[in-house]
C-alpha cells in the first residue's frame, strides 16, 4: 500500500519508480495507492507519520514499511527483502 499526497513533492517524485515497481512484480505484487486528503482516518489507524509511505501486508499482516524519501533501487530493494523475492537481473 502506497500511501501519498497529490501536493506531496516526495509521493510525486515517487509516482515513476512505482509504476515500474508494479509492472516488475505484477504477477506477484498489487499496489494499492490511499491519497491521505481522502482517507486521513486510514493513515491514523495504520500509523502514517510521513509521506510517502510504503506498508506491505501479507495475508493481511503488515511485513515491512517504509516511509520518507527513497530511491527506487532502495524501493526495490525493500520489496524484494520483505517479500523474499529473487533479486532482478
Amino acid at each position: 500500500v502506497e500511501f501519498y499526497s497529490p501536493t506531496c513533492p516526495t509521493c510525486r517524485k515517487m509516482e515513476g519508480p512505482v509504476v515500474s515497481l508494479a509492472q516488475q512484480f505484477k504477477e506477484l505484487i498489487k499496489i494499492l495507492k490511499i491519497n491521505r486528503e481522502k482517507f486521513e482516518t486510514l493513515l491514523n489507524q495504520q500509523e502514517v507519520n510521513i509521506l510517502p509511505a510504503f506498508i506491505l501486508f501479507k495475508n493481511g499482516k503488515e511485513i515491512g514499511r517504509k516511509e520518507g524519501e527513497t530511491t527506487k533501487e532502495d524501493l526495490y530493494k525493500f520489496v524484494e527483502d520483505s517479500c523474499e523475492l529473487k533479486p532482478r537481473t
